[in-house]
């Protein structure tokens, strides 16, 4: 018998019940939206195997207990932990479709938080639709939150309606309400993601917003490839206003308490306008800086913000001030850019943290696989 993702303890006894379907005991009211689900899924019968559910304030938060004898007993130590006990009974009913083996199942999450981010800004957006399938999907396989990432225009700012062509091309305030409210009856925090910092290249080669580019004119990247501005320029004033109000439009439609603010591969940061400052105080501190400004926008709001770490990896000097409230996503490209070491690092300076490996399917006809499945395994 599969269940995905494992459970921590599983044990089958060689004894095997035959069984005409499953006959719904008595629960309580906090379980409806559950059960509903359940309903879905499977057909209850008046005379079949009994199911019965039972608060156990000894399970922890997302922690169940599954067990088959006589009848199925789940034990949920909350509203998310018996969703997950109902998952994982799904998918034993669907493998077994006459007979039970009898069993005992104990699950826990290794990980608090357990997501996915999707890419919606390389030419392709979602129809609504498609995010309630990927919600039930991911849902399914007991993960709890889901990101789109938002850069340049492929979400409806009303302020700046003269950058869109075509309705299909971004996502609106009214489709983030229905994905977010469908995410939450099936356990998904849906969290806002959008750049703040670097890979702004959209906006900042608009004839209107490029004064606040790093390097106005583009900048010399990798390879002596001639590269657009994608960096906003930390020193500007009104660098920060215009990310607050890209904020201010993209956020309405999110319940969620924390916001992902990418500031990732800044690439242009030092290149001209900060190339003083960055000279003088740092690459890590001129960096910093923004982000406390960013951070005290979120504050103000009572959004607690992550951001993606490749910056203050790099400069260890900054950790010891890096704002403990703030969550650093390690990621990487390759296979081999993950290392325990720089997690190490994170939790001697007490910096919360999650690990997000990638699946590398960009430029690529059907993924990158010799990073892709090392990515995962690690």
């Amino acid at each position: 018998m599969i269940i995905l993702p494992k459970p921590r303890l599983i044990k089958l006894k060689d004894k095997h019940v035959k069984y005409n379907g499953i006959t719904l005991g008595e629960y309580p009211s906090e379980l409806s939206e559950v059960i509903n689900y359940l309903t879905k899924k499977i057909s209850f019968v008046k005379k079949g195997t009994l199911l019965e559910f039972k608060k156990d304030e000894t399970l922890g938060n997302q922690e169940y207990n599954l067990t088959f004898n006589d009848k199925i007993i789940l034990a949920y130590g909350n509203l998310k932990a018996a969703y997950y006990g109902v998952l994982t009974l799904i998918q034993i009913l669907k493998q077994n479709p006459n007979e039970l083996p009898l069993f005992e199942i104990k699950d826990k999450p290794a990980f608090e938080h357990r997501g996915l981010m999707l890419d919606i800004s390389r030419n392709r957006v979602y129809k609504v639709e498609t995010f309630y399938k990927i919600i039930d999907f991911i849902s399914e396989l007991k993960m709890n939150e889901l990101q789109f990432n938002v850069e340049g225009n492929s979400y409806y700012y009303p302020s700046k309606s003269k950058y869109y062509k075509h309705e299909n091309q971004m996502l609106t305030k009214e489709d983030v309400l229905k994905i977010d409210a469908y995410a939450k009856k099936r356990f998904v925090k849906l969290i806002p993601n959008q750049n703040s910092f670097g890979h702004m290249s959209f906006w900042l080669n608009q004839k209107e917003f490029n004064h606040l580019a790093e390097c106005p004119k583009g900048y010399t990247w990798k390879w002596m490839v001639n590269a657009p501005s994608s960096t906003l320029n930390p020193l500007l004033s009104d660098s920060i206003k215009f990310v607050e109000s890209l904020f201010d439009e993209y956020l309405i439609g999110f319940s969620s308490d924390i916001v992902n603010i990418g500031a990732d591969e800044p690439f242009e940061l030092g290149f001209e306008k900060s190339k003083k400052a960055v000279e003088k105080h740092g690459r890590a501190k001129v960096y910093l800086d923004y982000i406390i400004k960013l951070h005290d926008y979120f504050k103000v709001k009572n959004k607690k913000i992550m951001m993606w770490a490749d910056v203050i990896k790099n400069h260890p000097e900054a950790l010891s001030v890096f704002d403990k409230d703030i969550t650093a996503l390690e990621w990487g490209y390759d296979a081999n850019d993950f290392h325990d070491e720089t997690l190490k690092m994170y939790q001697d300076n007490e910096i919360k943290f999650y690990v997000c490996p990638g699946t590398s399917m960009w430029n690529s006809i059907a993924g990158i696989h010799q990073n892709m499945i090392p990515n995962i395994k690690r």
